[in-house]
């Protein structure tokens, strides 16, 4: 006798995950979350939501480099400093755009539908509020094995996500 059941779903109707959040680390070289992210598109012809969260918004920190001897001062800032400001933040955005449109690149290599965007604020709060607007049916996330001290100054982003996600979370752990 046997006892094992199968899943069945039926791809046009009643896919398992229609909508996959896969949230991304800019920092991190590793690819596991992202091909996890793929190949469980791929299996279930889900759509694919990459993101990435920033804490805070892109600046080249120029303030206090070179902004640093005239604060003290109370001057004004000089216009091609905050022009070089806003150059510099600019070509940030775009080198952060094109490296999220190489993960759409990557996905769409699989036949995945796929698009990605960046956000500004908390990581875990972000994904989940992406994922409750969105409909999102899974959320993946990594999850690099911090434990203790090192957890509780950095948290985790992946723990937050767990706790309050309106769906299903699959974190993958990441092997250095």
């Amino acid at each position: 006798m046997n006892n094992t059941e199968t899943l069945s779903v039926d791809r046009d109707t009643n896919k398992l995950y229609n909508k996959i959040l896969v949230a991304v680390d800019y920092q991190d070289v590793t690819p596991e979350v992202l091909n996890t992210a793929i190949l469980l598109a791929k299996t279930y012809a889900s759509e694919l939501r990459i993101i990435y969260s920033l804490s805070k918004p892109l600046t080249p920190y120029t303030e206090t480099f070179i902004y640093g001897n005239l604060i003290g001062y109370g001057g004004g800032y000089p216009p091609d400093m905050i022009a070089l400001e806003q150059q510099i933040t600019e070509e940030m955005q775009a080198e952060l755009q094109a490296w999220l449109n190489g993960l759409v690149d990557r996905a769409k290599e699989d036949n995945i539908t796929a698009r990605a965007d960046y956000y500004i604020g908390d990581p875990g709060q972000k994904i989940c509020q992406v994922a409750q607007q969105e409909g999102i049916d899974l959320i993946i996330v990594g999850r690099h094995g911090r434990s203790g001290l090192s957890e509780l100054i950095l948290g985790s982003v992946s723990n937050y996500v767990v706790h309050h996600a309106p769906c299903s979370v699959l974190v993958v752990h990441i092997t250095h």
